[in-house]
């Protein structure tokens, strides 16, 4: 069995969204993940990968941050499993998959088609008052951002309650299911 449930399967983001100046904090996105109480799984496995690299760098970055509530709808262990050492390369492409890297979104730039650092197409929409991040007019699960234009000094956080994931985590973790 499939889980999707709470979870946005998609397998591209499109990002053509302009460039507008948000006010910046003194503290890079890496740095406010990390200071965040709302962000803890999220910025942990950032940590494991060479993501902390290029967060840590120039930008300007667009980041929807998975919420630990998000991480929490995963099946029981998934989140250990993506964190295990052969399994890395599976959950950078999963956080690459939340990131924009050369522009600045703010959230009231919408709707819009998002291409993020992995590549693929999100669409985001805004519906009475609520941004929604979803994989297309064929997707009927969205990730809805709770908390945006948490600002950076290298880019923009915006959190969501979803994780958006990719064919190749919604794989392992259909593998573990069938454990």
């Amino acid at each position: 069995m499939k889980y999707t449930q709470g979870l946005m399967r998609s397998t591209a983001l499109i990002l053509p969204l302009s460039l507008v100046a948000l006010p910046a904090s003194a503290a890079d996105v890496l740095e406010e993940i990390k200071n965040s109480d709302q962000f803890g799984t999220f910025s942990e496995a950032i940590e494991a990968t060479d993501l902390k690299d290029t967060l840590d760098g120039e930008g300007p970055f667009t980041i929807f941050a998975p919420t630990d509530d998000a991480f929490d709808q995963l099946p029981e262990g998934a989140a250990d499993e993506l964190m295990k050492e052969e399994n890395r390369d599976t959950l950078e492409a999963l956080l690459r998959h939340h990131v924009v890297e050369g522009e600045r979104l703010p959230s009231d730039a919408i709707p819009e088609k998002i291409e993020p650092m992995e590549g693929g197409e999100i669409t985001a929409e805004l519906s009475e008052g609520q941004l929604t991040l979803s994989g297309g007019e064929e997707d009927d699960q969205g990730a809805r951002v709770v908390q945006g234009d948490m600002p950076a000094d290298n880019g923009v956080i915006h959190a969501v309650d979803s994780i958006l994931i990719t064919e190749d985590v919604q794989e392992l973790l259909d593998e573990q299911q069938d454990d």
